[in-house]
């Protein structure tokens, strides 16, 4: 399990949400643990989840209700990483199965061939908007 071979010098700092999930920032990214999820760990490492490498400081802005035109809207909570790299701001989002289908879709066009999903490489990394080559 991870949190046998998470050692005290390597934690940089740690919080835990209203939500009982407890963040723990490490020199390596960011260990996610909650009961009731399966798994009850996640990893979050890498540019996909935050720049830079090592973890400096973990926030949270706390879950708000607000007034958007007419209409009151609920924002989700916000957990706030800063690393060696730079600072970026993760919020839970709930996708039904059809919403996550549309975005993945919006990205096939670049890999068909004839009818056909082919191989389809990145111009940049991360960058889905570029032909790639």
């Amino acid at each position: 399990a991870i949190a046998s071979r998470v050692t005290q010098q390597s934690v940089m700092g740690a919080l835990k949400t209203p939500e009982s999930q407890v963040w723990i920032g490490t020199k390596m990214g960011v260990a996610v643990w909650q009961e009731s999820n399966d798994p009850d760990w996640r990893y979050l490492f890498g540019p996909r989840w935050h720049p830079g490498t090592a973890v400096k400081a973990l926030a949270i802005h706390e879950a708000a209700t607000t007034q958007i035109g007419n209409a009151m809207e609920s924002v989700p909570a916000t957990i706030v990483v800063a690393t060696d790299g730079g600072v970026s701001f993760l919020e839970q989002q709930e996708w039904t199965l059809a919403e996550k289908a549309d975005l993945y879709q919006e990205y096939v066009p670049r890999g068909l061939r004839h009818g056909l999903t082919s191989e389809c490489h990145l111009g940049a990394f991360g960058d889905v908007t570029g032909p790639g080559r």
